[in-house]
């Protein structure tokens, strides 16, 4: 919550406006999407975990359009 108060005003305005146009599944989503990339569970993704991340995602699409060519 510190961390929120301290954002500018813009910044609060837009997160408040994407998180009460999600609904509760998309939020859980979301949630569990975060919990998978931040491996140490420090609250923060780190450019390590996030390039992680990436790479999975980019051999899980690889090996997607590999079955779907042949």
């Amino acid at each position: 919550m510190k961390k929120f108060a301290a954002m500018n005003k813009l910044k609060k305005a837009a997160l408040l406006v994407i998180a009460k146009s999600l609904d509760a599944d998309e939020i859980t989503g979301l949630q569990q999407l975060f919990r998978s990339i931040d491996v140490d569970g420090s609250g923060t993704i780190t450019v390590d975990e996030l390039r992680t991340a990436m790479r999975s995602l980019d051999a899980k699409l690889n090996v997607r359009g590999r079955l779907l060519e042949g």
